[in-house]
């Protein structure tokens, strides 16, 4: 009798279009997804390592988490397909929150209009965020408790809050590279850790990296670098 099912799997395995999750086997292959407003949470509920979820041009409208890690090598991605995915939280707090996940890419997406942030990373390893744009938000990007981040050649601007791009409390080892981070109400970027928390779990707060930013035309200081890190590398921007 298993080696009939076994053989099913086998000839479903082969079927036109079909997958190796759709056939139920274990350890499917890594997937492309094509991936819309109506499915984007059950996907980013769903997604393993090594997945690309292919976001559509539309307006993806809520307060989305994702929980699901990639692996070294696995990332998993959300990627624009076009230059027209659009998170939309007006009327949530959030637009994106990374919450403890780890090999994940964010590339090419706009965030506007949450109550406090584009996107949260939070918790998090091994997080990229290249090439978004994050437009009237109370704060267009936060990364806070995380490592090994890299936000490179995003676009910040008509934030209503204190900041804008906001590195907080038991961070290590981020690169922020340009960037154009400008016509903010309050700072432009803001980088600072609790004076009585320098380190919790043992992650110190060291080894920040900004590079190349353009930081301009914003309502407070265009820069507040709160110097409270362990071995901090700043590095001039222009």
């Amino acid at each position: 009798m298993c080696s009939r099912v076994i053989a099913l799997i086998v000839m479903l395995s082969m079927l036109p279009g079909a997958t190796a999750q759709e056939a139920g086997a274990e350890g499917r292959k890594s997937d492309t997804i094509a991936t819309t407003p109506e499915n984007f949470a059950t996907v980013l509920a769903t997604a393993r390592p090594g997945d690309t979820l292919l976001l559509a041009d539309g307006v993806y409208r809520g307060d989305f988490l994702l929980r699901s890690s990639g692996a070294e090598g696995d990332w998993v991605e959300l990627r624009a397909a076009g230059a027209k995915a659009v998170i939309n939280a007006s009327g949530f707090q959030r637009g994106l929150w990374l919450d403890g996940v780890s090999w994940v890419k964010i590339k090419g997406v706009h965030f506007i209009n949450a109550s406090e942030f584009g996107l949260l990373v939070a918790q998090s390893s091994h997080v990229e965020v290249l090439d978004c744009t994050f437009t009237h938000n109370v704060r267009g990007l936060q990364v806070i408790g995380s490592r090994e981040v890299l936000v490179a050649n995003c676009d910040v601007s008509e934030s209503t809050g204190t900041w804008a791009l906001g590195i907080r409390n038991v961070c290590s080892n981020l690169v922020v590279r340009g960037n154009r981070v400008h016509d903010n109400q309050g700072g432009g970027i803001i980088a600072a850790s609790s004076l009585n928390q320098p380190e919790v779990g043992g992650v110190p707060v060291s080894d920040i990296v900004f590079e190349n930013n353009l930081i301009y035309r914003n309502g407070a200081e265009n820069t507040s670098y709160v110097k409270r890190f362990r071995t901090p590398k700043f590095i001039l921007n222009r």
